[in-house]
């Protein structure tokens, strides 16, 4: 599976997986950068956390299950 993050400025992200897009906000975070979403990709809230080459996807899928995806970096 293939998870896209382009960086829209300072303060938001769009995400992209499976066919769907969402953008999220910058929001607090003790470490790393953090953005945030009441709708998310699927249409339920997500998150997406980052720290150097890595970075966490939580959110719901379709079906409003939630999942979580862990990524690194590869560009």
């Amino acid at each position: 599976m293939a998870l896209n993050v382009r960086y829209l400025g300072t303060d938001k992200v769009q995400v992209s997986m499976q066919g769907y897009t969402g953008e999220l906000a910058i929001a607090q975070s003790a470490s790393g950068s953090r953005y945030v979403s009441n709708t998310g990709l699927f249409g339920y809230g997500g998150e997406w956390h980052q720290k150097g080459n890595m970075g966490i996807l939580a959110a719901k899928n379709i079906h409003g299950t939630p999942i979580q995806t862990v990524c690194q970096k590869t560009m």
